[in-house]
């Protein structure tokens, strides 16, 4: 009977295993068994090709879990994305009426009754928190909004000139604030 020299590798001991299996049972019968008619199971190439394939599908489970939790957190990646940049567009839009509603204003100065202009507060920095008449709100349908404006008087100088025929002049001084507001999301400007 040949020997199997068996090492420590997980393969070796396995194939040693059998060979061994394989030996005592051809020492038992006293004759050759053929591979058909072997009573002990199968052969160490059909366990190893079920223990391979059994990691390879775990691996397999594995990567795909990883490739699934890197998608969704791609796709939330592009939708935090795409809504950035919508607010982004929509702030643009707010603050294109918001223009809208200063060169209106400066348009139409002309036309209005300055006399009936309330003064501007006194102290700048809480202005726009200031009990000023807002206008009603214009709409804009090609920019999706609206703005109002306010309008107030800050005082007149009078400027000396000596190249002018008159030698002076009066400069009256107005502040506009105009605030736009879109219909998406209530951007504002």
């Amino acid at each position: 009977m040949n020997s199997i020299p068996c090492r420590l590798a997980p393969l070796t001991l396995l194939l040693c295993g059998w060979a061994a299996q394989v030996a005592a049972q051809e020492a038992k019968l006293g004759q050759y068994v053929p591979p058909e008619s072997r009573s002990f199971g199968p052969s160490p190439g059909v366990l190893l090709l079920r223990t391979l394939s059994s990691l390879a599908l775990v691996v397999g489970l594995v990567l795909l879990m990883i490739l699934t939790v890197l998608a969704i957190s791609v796709m939330r990646t592009a939708t935090l994305d795409l809504s950035m940049t919508g607010n982004a567009q929509f702030r643009e839009n707010a603050f294109q009426l918001a223009e809208s509603g200063t060169h209106a204003v400066i348009r139409n100065a002309a036309a209005l009754d300055l006399s009936l202009v309330p003064d501007c507060p006194v102290a700048m920095p809480p202005w726009p928190d200031a009990d000023l008449p807002w206008s009603a709100p214009v709409e804009i349908a090609a920019l999706r909004g609206r703005y109002q404006t306010r309008l107030c008087f800050d005082g007149a100088t009078r400027d000396i000139n000596p190249r002018l025929s008159a030698g002076e002049f009066l400069e009256l001084h107005y502040r506009v604030e105009s605030r736009g507001r879109t219909d998406q999301r209530n951007a504002e400007a």
